[in-house]
């Protein structure tokens, strides 16, 4: 493939299960990218791998333990999602994303290759059984020869998750960090041989998918605990705790606690980045004293110094100031409003506000009303966002002043004309939302 706009519109053929508000649940299983990596002689053998599941500080954790591992002068590797601007900015080599050019060059592997390969019917459907949907045949795992890309049964998520392994292999990647899309009993990142995984803070999300029970919920990311392993684990809320010791038991899996920092800063605003560091710090100790990863203590210093993690309390100072974070559940919104009192004291704050349909906003607002006075609603431009009529009728009642929006540019542009010089204006409630208006802000 000798563009990245072609790459993008190959990549773009795959259903994202991303931006569908509620996918079908035939939809998730492991079989389609275990076949993926059979297909492609299992690139992801050889990589070391760590596997990051859990709700709350994902991306967060891995970019500090990522940056751990690059600062002790190893070649490492780190996939983790959604993207905000582009999905270069999903897989990291060296500390940064990947290039264009090598993206493009991956994409273009994997689409001759699938071109030229085929999985046969399953029995049924030589049987002359009647046509299946897209979906139930995505779901099958059933890949069969068609001349259209936008016939191969893969999701978005599934090549991206291939490319990583393909361009981690290709690079010489030393170490790998997988963070877990969803879940993690079904996600795709399971399938990877990971010697080491991280259990990040599990909280309500994703509970048309996950379950409605914390218990629920922790079980399918507690699923990623590998037998015989080691796990860090941050503290729980005991429902989600006590399903966690129950996987670890069942799979001998010993459990870690994170390091409390005690003092140490890290680049990232925000208070919980301390907990998302100390989980990265005793996952580093465990590469270092299990696996023999040469991890001098001032690679620790310098890794949790990094700064560089769009989206995630990033503030853009000038008059007034931005600031982006793609809180989405009620945890996080609280832990923002937190560090908005904590942080910026004295400052009035606008709300621009937009979240996905799958989203509790109405659990969001209560927390987010004790914050701002002004509200602007608005949505992002996928097709899983809220819509502005939903959210209005959730927040009547709660902030002083509400004005909705169809258009997020609309949004953050009446919030700027609105805002004093002094003023901080905060973008939160979806990472799509905080992509499409980074670019604005940046610029």
């Amino acid at each position: 493939m000798k563009t990245y706009d072609q790459a993008l519109s190959f990549l773009n053929s795959f259903l994202n299960l991303e931006q569908i508000p509620k996918p079908h649940s035939r939809i998730w299983n492991l079989k389609r990218m275990r076949e993926l990596l059979r297909i492609f002689g299992h690139p992801e053998k050889g990589i070391f791998t760590v596997l990051i599941g859990g709700t709350k500080g994902k991306g967060s954790t891995g970019y500090f333990l990522s940056e751990i591992l690059r600062q002790s002068g190893l070649r490492t590797g780190f996939y983790h999602s959604p993207h905000l601007e582009s999905p270069l900015e999903r897989i990291w080599i060296g500390g940064k994303p990947v290039s264009s050019k090598d993206f493009a060059k991956g994409l273009g592997k994997i689409r001759k290759t699938l071109r030229r390969y085929v999985i046969a019917r399953s029995p049924a459907q030589q049987g002359g059984a009647t046509k299946q949907s897209r979906s139930d045949e995505i779901a099958s795992g059933a890949l069969h020869p068609r001349n259209d890309d936008k016939k191969f049964p893969f999701t978005y998520f599934e090549i991206m998750t291939l490319l990583a392994c393909l361009l981690f292999k290709e690079k010489k990647v030393k170490a790998a960090v997988f963070e877990a899309g969803m879940g993690g009993r079904l996600d795709a990142t399971h399938v990877l041989p990971a010697k080491l995984v991280i259990l990040t803070t599990i909280h309500y999300d994703h509970e048309a998918f996950l379950g409605n029970t914390l218990a629920q919920i922790a079980r399918e990311k507690a699923a990623l605990l590998v037998p015989h392993g080691r796990a860090v684990v941050a503290p729980q809320l005991p429902e989600a705790a006590k399903e966690i010791r129950k996987t670890a038991r069942k799979r001998a899996n010993f459990l870690l606690s994170p390091v409390h920092l005690n003092g140490m800063p890290v680049g990232l605003l925000g208070d919980f980045q301390k907990l998302n560091a100390g989980l990265a710090v005793r996952a580093a100790s465990v590469l270092r004293e299990e696996y023999g990863f040469p991890i001098p203590p001032q690679a620790l210093k310098r890794g949790l110094l990094s700064g560089h993690w769009p989206g995630r309390m990033e503030l853009f100072r000038g008059r007034p100031a931005i600031l982006l974070d793609g809180a989405h559940n009620p945890h996080s919104i609280t832990a923002l409003c937190r560090n908005l009192k904590k942080l910026f004291p004295n400052k009035r704050k606008i709300l621009v506000f937009g979240t996905s349909r799958d989203k509790r906003s109405d659990r969001m607002i209560p927390a987010l009303e004790k914050i701002f006075d002004t509200c602007i609603l608005t949505r992002s431009g996928t097709t899983r966002a809220k819509e502005v009529g939903t959210l209005l009728y959730e927040a009547r009642g709660h902030f002083r002043e509400i004005i909705p929006m169809d258009s997020s540019k609309k949004a953050l542009a009446l919030a700027r004309e609105i805002a004093r010089p002094d003023d901080l204006i905060v973008v939160t409630g979806s990472f799509y939302l905080i992509g499409e208006l980074r670019p604005l802000c940046r610029n």
